[in-house]
């Protein structure tokens, strides 16, 4: 299936390595400390080479942690090089994690985010499963700053710390970050076997005012198309395949993070250009049948109870990655988190989609 519209790759997200010391409850990628998929250094090279010859725009090392994959630094070096935009994700823990960083910057790394989910260790440790690992992420964090590295924050709301929003916005302040962005839980990865940390309706109602309460002129709070239910972003058109693309660490595209564990072949029938070993990065981008199903899909039209919602120019209907793991497949209904969610979906239907992730309680 081929498109003859033309798309523009600007931005990547390369996941290096699924590796990582932490242990999140929520981790989509299920990382932990050892035998888990890593890129090597001369694929990862390859496809920056490729982008680069693509003219994207950004690149993104995320992972797992990206600190503890090796020659980070010649990565960052080589797309500054090609004047890229260049963004590390980050826990900040690895061994030498603070000499790390600073090699980053001094190759030319443009801006480091750190997930931080709450202000306490007391809440962060019990996401992360890791002690002291609060300490030691407000430390990189701390160091990063010191550095003049432009630093963010990564907060992923959950039901054990969504309330202490405002005071991470009131840290960040502090601390002299000027934005945070607010990530959606994907339940796939261990989330999936955590579904207690999924916020429910009511919940996500509580978060959508908190954070219209807290914007403020000194701290930009980023809303992603994942998370328009919230009804706070200017921005809520789904990028995903449009002009960004994941990769995994074992050469796997995706046309954005929460679609990076469903199958090429469950979208498209095919597993024809989905991966980055016998295809090359612009091969992918332009004949991949996954991608165009997305791309075709996102311009479908909407379920009529979505095309005559008044919050439709704000939330575009919600997040497609997050109807498609609720059903199964691409779904114009409404987002699973949708207001209007006890109109679309009955609790017995749900549980009928062997799904229990989104509690009915509003």
């Amino acid at each position: 299936m081929k498109t003859d519209v033309k798309y523009t790759l600007n931005e990547i997200k390369l996941e290096l390595t699924y590796r990582c010391l932490l242990k999140c409850i929520h981790c989509s990628s299920e990382s932990c400390s050892s035998d888990m998929p890593e890129l090597s250094y001369e694929d990862a090279m390859r496809i920056v080479h490729q982008a680069i010859d693509m003219n994207v725009k950004k690149i993104a090392f995320s992972g797992g942690e990206p600190l503890l994959w090796p020659n980070l630094e010649k990565l960052i070096a080589v797309c500054k090089k090609a004047q890229m935009t260049v963004i590390v994700y980050t826990s900040g823990i690895a061994p030498n994690n603070l000499t790390i960083i600073k090699t980053l910057k001094e190759s030319g790394l443009d801006k480091i985010i750190f997930s931080l989910y709450a202000t306490t260790s007391e809440i962060h440790d019990a996401i992360t499963l890791v002690n002291k690992s609060y300490h030691q992420t407000l430390e990189a964090i701390k160091y990063s700053i010191s550095l003049g590295l432009k630093t963010e924050l990564h907060f992923v709301p959950m039901s054990s710390n969504y309330t202490k929003l405002p005071e991470l916005i009131e840290l960040a302040k502090r601390l002299g970050i000027s934005q945070l962005s607010i990530l959606r839980i994907v339940p796939q990865g261990r989330s999936k076997e955590n579904q207690n940390i999924i916020l429910s309706h009511s919940q996500t109602k509580e978060l959508e005012k908190l954070v219209k309460s807290n914007i403020t002129q000194d701290m930009n709070i980023r809303i992603g198309s994942p998370y328009s239910i919230l009804l706070c972003t200017n921005s809520p058109d789904c990028m995903a395949g449009i002009d960004r693309l994941t990769i995994s660490p074992d050469l796997t595209i995706a046309p954005c993070d929460a679609f990076k564990q469903v199958k090429s072949i469950d979208i498209a029938g095919t597993n024809f250009y989905s991966k980055l070993d016998n295809w090359s990065l612009q091969e992918c981008w332009i004949d991949s049948p996954y991608l165009n199903r997305i791309r075709e899909f996102i311009k479908e039209p909407l379920n009529a109870k979505c095309s005559s919602c008044d919050n439709l120019k704000i939330c575009h209907s919600g997040c497609i990655a997050q109807k498609y793991l609720l059903h199964g497949k691409l779904s114009s209904s409404p987002d699973p988190l949708c207001a209007h969610i006890r109109e679309c979906y009955s609790e017995n239907r749900m549980k009928s989609l062997g799904q229990h992730l989104y509690k009915q309680d509003i």
